[in-house]
């Protein structure tokens, strides 16, 4: 479910944009949106686009990458003001992992 834009306030959090001013992270701000997952949902799985940063407001994702035989190995867990998926958006590459959110997660 797509919802409003995050505030300001939530970008200027991230270690990623600490060095950004205000006047910036609100034209950033401008073009996100926050979407929320419930617990067990996919947010991507490995070979997807990587077309998007996100920011974790609340919640925790875990990032796994599945076995053929529908194991997983579970790689990192990632809770609130953390971030992920900026690797792929930036070398244009797909997912190399799953990200599945671990309880409600905005």
């Amino acid at each position: 479910m797509l919802m409003p834009r995050p505030s300001v306030q939530v970008l200027a959090a991230l270690r990623l944009f600490e060095e950004i001013d205000a006047a910036d992270l609100s034209v950033m701000s401008a073009t996100m949106g926050v979407r929320r997952y419930r617990s067990g949902e996919v947010i991507f799985h490995q070979g997807d686009p990587g077309d998007a940063l996100h920011v974790i407001v609340s919640g925790s994702v875990k990032r796994t990458l599945p076995s053929p035989n529908g194991d997983e190995a579970i790689l990192a867990t990632l809770r609130g003001q953390a971030f992920f998926g900026e690797l792929a958006m930036f070398d244009h590459g797909p997912q190399s992992t799953t990200a599945v959110a671990l309880e409600a997660t905005e």
